[in-house]
């Protein structure tokens, strides 16, 4: 066993302090490798063992595989110091041996961060809009025919290249790749991945034109984020009224499956007249442009392309006196008095009639009264 003097204790351990009282406690800090690890040792001769130790949590994982050892040097200890000399002895050997290996284990080889270089070279510089610090995460830049921009994110795992990257594109459906555990380097790299999204966006070119020119040409009040992942819009018609509807990736120039969302009598109205036209419907024409003509009707604009007008957009709910709610959506249920026709979110409207002791329900449907005119009203217990 080491040993050490008690003249040598100050400058071997300068940052531990000595307090006495029914025993006698050394508390402080000791150094290894450059990290200091808290330590407090109780020592009684009285008691058996006489010696009792502490440590941070910190230098806890770094002793765990090493407790009998531990347990050995406080039994088997002549004094303070050499107790401290051989347990600081025994946390160098368990940082190199455990910690300090692992850490460097983790560490990419510089092998990885040549491949890295090479596969985004193919990828070309130009098309990287931002790398992390830690080379891990990497978003791509995709500019299709139309000059849209789409971001594809990568996430490098810790077993990359043997395992796929993680990889996320703001687009309708599922991008994927092959990818064959690294075996195969000429299709399992990062150019590979950028070749087939790029190959993903221009398979969807007539869906974003669609979409792009519902969202430029027309106050769409949900979704308000990730426009181009989503297949359904929410289109306001007037104050009272509002089309709902999902474009078929398929064939995104016909028909889409669609309702109209107001009081009924406005909504019938607007069925009616769609109905009678449908037939004349072209897919040469964006969809907004075959409503338009068909139903004689124009899209009212958005005013301004900012989070404000979405949160005060004309369907305000008669209840939360809120527009577009987070996780909620727009209010979607209206009076069906032509006096009235206030609007309201439907778990809005199922909370308020609940409370009402007058509220009957009958399976999954509450009714009761509008609010605000009395009118009977009702409404299907929200989907959770």
């Amino acid at each position: 066993m080491a040993s050490l003097t008690e003249a040598c204790f100050a400058t071997e351990f300068p940052s531990l302090l000595v307090h006495t009282s029914e025993a006698q406690v050394f508390q402080g800090l000791i150094s290894v490798f450059g990290i200091d690890y808290f330590v407090r040792v109780d020592v009684e001769p009285k008691r058996q063992p006489k010696v009792k130790l502490f440590v941070d949590d910190q230098l806890k994982q770094v002793l765990v595989r090493y407790t009998s050892i531990v347990e050995r040097l406080l039994e088997s200890c002549e004094s303070v110091s050499d107790f401290l000399l051989n347990l600081r002895l025994l946390v160098s050997r368990a940082t190199a041996v455990t910690s300090t290996k692992d850490n460097y284990r983790r560490l990419p080889s510089s092998d990885l961060y040549l491949r890295l270089f090479n596969e985004l070279s193919q990828v070309g510089w130009e098309r990287i809009s931002s790398i992390s610090e830690d080379l891990k995460e990497i978003t791509f830049e995709l500019v299709d025919p139309g000059e849209r921009k789409h971001f594809l994110r990568c996430v490098l795992t810790e077993e990359y290249p043997y395992q796929a990257p993680l990889c996320f594109v703001e687009a309708p459906g599922t991008f994927s790749f092959s990818w064959y555990k690294g075996s195969q380097p000429e299709t399992d790299n990062l150019a590979h991945i950028y070749k087939h999204c790029m190959q993903f966006i221009l398979e969807q070119q007539e869906l974003f034109d669609v979409l792009d020119d519902w969202d430029r040409n027309t106050w769409i009040l949900e979704p308000v984020q990730e426009l181009r992942k989503s297949l359904y819009r929410r289109i306001a018609l007037d104050s009272r009224c509002s089309l709902w509807m999902e474009i078929s990736p398929q064939c995104p120039r016909g028909i889409p499956n669609l309702r109209f969302l107001g009081p009924e009598k406005s909504t019938a109205l607007l069925r009616t007249r769609l109905g009678e036209t449908l037939e004349k419907w072209k897919s040469q024409f964006y969809p907004r442009e075959n409503f338009e003509k068909l139903m004689n009707i124009t899209f009212p604009p958005k005013p301004n392309n900012t989070q404000e007008d979405n949160e005060n957009c004309p369907l305000e709910c008669g209840i939360c006196y809120s527009g577009w709610l987070s996780a909620i959506g727009a209010p979607d249920i209206a009076c069906e008095r032509e006096t009235c026709g206030r609007y309201y979110h439907t778990t809005c409207l199922y909370e308020w009639l609940r409370s009402l002791p007058d509220a009957h329900q009958s399976f999954d449907v509450y009714f009761g009264e509008c609010p605000y005119c009395m009118q009977p009203i009702r409404v299907r217990k929200p989907e959770i």
